[in-house]
């Protein structure tokens, strides 16, 4: 089990993306070999160290510790054989070192890390620091944007503050945005995910079904796992024909591709039905319906977005054009430029009534696109945002 502290000391967050034992090396100096040093580093005593300088080309000195046992090498021929149990990093700011984030819990082969530094390009690199991730690992990370991934095993991540970005990887795993604006991942698992005081949100890239409800806080079956997810504003959804549900907040919801129905509930929501056939209720509140391409409204009736509650002088709809003309005629006018038209399809008995919203993007006078609207209503330039 590994345990990863981040610290506030240095004004950067921990990324273990960077964690590449090749890109470290690569640019050391300055080493110390210390056998049987016997150092104490957070209450655990380790019995041989190796120390080293690092300068990446982002920012400042890093004064760079190895601890663990076993260690065999010397101060300009570098470590050959022992077992690494923890790694320390520190960052000269100043005349000082200050802490930047350690490792423990580790068990690297020297060995193993001597070859894969022999290789071309980082991917055993990140491979061996996997594998040690793969575990019940445990994540403290610092008060600025760190990114963290779990990998397998039941893993706690506790992001602090930061726009942290977070992912449990394989696993039941239980992750704590906490403050800042941060990203949590979705992965399989029966996971535990918690926001936090300020606007947080739920990503999953991933081509399955999903259903998520952020209205419910107990475990509830999300088509990954049966997860619980706490303090959530907005969801980002994968390639799937999903079902995403708001809060109480004003929620921004993001079905991407696929079939996806969307429910805003209350607050003033953002529905993004993305690609695809997608039906959308905004709820109570003003709500934008959002649509970024003629890819996202559909070119057809039957594989147009249709949105179910639409309140003319409330509810906005935000299209990707720019300077767009609007006609209350149903027919197209001349001139250049993009333009939006509607009519209504009145049919019998009111539930199959709608209203049908065409989009010439192009001014060419022919439809690009369309949006159909349930109910007949009369709508202006007011209704749209550009």
């Amino acid at each position: 089990m590994a345990v990863i502290r981040a610290y506030d000391t240095v004004y950067a967050g921990f990324d273990q993306r960077q964690l590449i034992p090749g890109l470290i090396f690569a640019t050391s100096y300055g080493d110390i070999f210390a056998p049987d040093s016997y150092s104490q580093v957070l209450g655990t005593v380790y019995r041989d160290s190796y120390v080293f300088q690092w300068d990446p080309v982002q920012w400042g000195d890093h004064y760079y510790l190895l601890a663990g046992s076993g260690f065999e090498g010397s101060s300009r021929g570098g470590l050959t054989d022992g077992t690494i149990e923890l790694i320390g990093d520190a960052v000269k700011v100043g005349g000082s070192y200050l802490d930047y984030y350690s490792i423990t819990g580790l068990s690297i082969d020297v060995a193993r890390l001597v070859d894969v530094l022999q290789t071309a390009g980082w991917a055993d690199d990140r491979r061996l620091m996997d594998a040690e991730f793969s575990g019940n690992d445990r994540f403290y990370l610092s008060g600025y944007g760190d990114f963290a991934k779990g990998l397998g095993g039941a893993d706690l991540i506790y992001g602090r503050g930061g726009a942290d970005t977070l992912l449990g990887g394989l696993g039941n795993d239980t992750l704590h945005g906490e403050a800042g604006r941060d990203v949590i991942w979705m992965d399989p698992g029966n996971d535990v995910i918690r926001g936090g005081s300020q606007i947080d949100t739920l990503r999953a890239g991933t081509k399955a079904d999903l259903r998520i409800d952020l209205g419910v806080t107990t475990a509830q079956a999300t088509g990954l796992g049966r997860d619980r997810i706490l303090s959530m504003e907005n969801v980002i959804s994968g390639a799937g024909d999903d079902r995403l549900l708001g809060n109480r907040a004003a929620n921004r919801l993001d079905g991407g591709a696929g079939d996806d129905v969307l429910h805003g509930r209350m607050g003033q929501d953002v529905l993004i039905g993305g690609l695809g056939a997608d039906t959308l209720t905004g709820g109570f509140g003003a709500d934008h319906f959002l649509f970024q391409s003629a890819a996202q409204t559909g070119r057809s009736l039957a594989s147009s977005d249709y949105i179910t509650d639409f309140r003319p002088g409330v509810d906005k709809i935000d299209l990707w054009l720019s300077g767009a003309r609007f006609s209350e005629t149903g027919r197209w006018t001349d001139g250049r430029g993009a333009q939006i038209t509607y009519r209504h399809l009145d049919r019998d008995g009111t539930q199959a009534d709608r209203t049908i919203v065409y989009i010439d993007g192009n001014g060419d006078q022919t439809t690009d696109a369309l949006l159909r609207l349930k109910g007949l209503h009369d709508l202006s330039i007011s209704d749209f945002d550009f």
